[in-house]
């Protein structure tokens, strides 16, 4: 059974505990980014602009993203929260993001909630008689 003065050292945090108490180490988390936005119609080839905002390091260090375009394609981890993509094929692509603590990097973020994107086949002329 934990006396009271450790179980408050617990609570609420990471404790790393020593013979005459805890020492705090606050978690170190990094919070998922918002929905990503952009434009959502686009055709094939073309190159759709996208951002994310809302991610945040608990111990304020600069985040890294990474973005699932959908297709089964994930993007390096790259720096900055504005990219844009060009699909191959006609569809509908669910495109998500995640981040990062740059300084500890297995320190990520659950992914984003989904922004469907509708990508057209590039209209061919048509041919006349």
């Amino acid at each position: 059974m934990l006396s009271g003065r450790l179980r408050g050292c617990i609570v609420g945090c990471a404790a790393l505990l020593t013979l005459t108490g805890c020492l705090f180490a606050p978690l170190h988390d990094v919070t998922a980014p918002d929905k990503p936005s952009g434009l959502t119609v686009g055709l094939v080839g073309e190159a759709l602009p996208f951002s994310v905002a809302g991610a945040v390091c608990t111990r304020n260090h600069v985040l890294l993203y990474q973005w699932d375009w959908g297709n089964g394609e994930l993007s390096d981890w790259v720096t900055g929260s504005a990219v844009s993509h060009a699909w191959g094929s006609p569809g509908t692509y669910a495109v998500k993001a995640r981040a990062r603590c740059q300084e500890s990097s297995a320190v990520e973020s659950a992914w984003s909630a989904a922004t469907a994107v509708s990508i057209l086949p590039f209209p061919t002329p048509s041919s006349t008689q």
